[in-house]
């Protein structure tokens, strides 16, 4: 990934009154994540921990409450690694997710064309960011 850039088409979510994008895990599950620049780190609604605990797409906990997600991708384009808390009102937004910071500083350049709704990320040439 290093000196590429990651184009994904976003959406509103009515429901959550957010921008929403479609997160691959493993190339099973297909995963409703708000984006949250105010949130520092990504987050997961139970349900959502549920079902990739029973498709063994999700590894046992990190640490209590927290779990590494892997093997993601948007549009066909790999990214980073994430781990995520697990958080109940999550729910009530009509997502499964959000990321956050953590997820933001692993590019170098966050762009956002509002005409298209598109979230340009741009990696660093000498590899991803880190907080």
């Amino acid at each position: 990934m290093p000196g590429s850039e990651i184009s994904i088409q976003t959406w509103l979510n009515p429901a959550s009154h957010s921008l929403v994008f479609g997160l691959v895990v493993h190339n099973r599950h297909i995963l409703t994540m708000a984006i949250n620049s105010g949130l520092p780190a990504t987050v997961i609604s139970p349900s959502t921990r549920d079902a990739l605990l029973a498709t063994r797409v999700l590894p046992a906990n990190i640490t209590i409450g927290r779990y590494r997600l892997t093997g993601l991708a948007a549009e066909g384009q790999r990214l980073p690694d994430l781990e995520a808390r697990v958080v109940p009102r999550l729910s009530r937004l009509g997502v499964n997710g959000m990321v956050g910071l953590d997820f933001l500083f692993h590019f170098e350049h966050v762009h956002f064309h509002v005409p298209t709704l598109r979230l340009i990320l741009q990696n660093p040439t000498n590899g991803p960011l880190g907080p």
